[in-house]
């Protein structure tokens, strides 16, 4: 089987479209560093225990406020 050479095209084509190919993975890129920023998920973080200690506070309120009330 002899070996295959490929055209001086096709190189300078696959050459070509490889910062092609960077540039567009750069917006994806760009999203992954705003979406894990720190102050994001710190905001996220804040955001749900304060969300938790809503939620835990009605559903105490619903068992105990029958009998604080009574």
């Amino acid at each position: 089987m002899k070996e295959f050479e490929p055209s001086p095209d096709f190189v300078a084509r696959v050459m070509a479209s490889i910062p092609a190919k960077h540039q567009a993975r750069a917006v994806p890129d760009l999203w992954l560093t705003i979406t894990l920023s720190r102050p994001l998920r710190w905001a996220l973080t804040l955001g749900g225990a304060v969300m938790t200690g809503v939620n835990m506070f009605r559903m105490l309120s619903l068992v105990f406020a029958p009998s604080l009330c009574g």
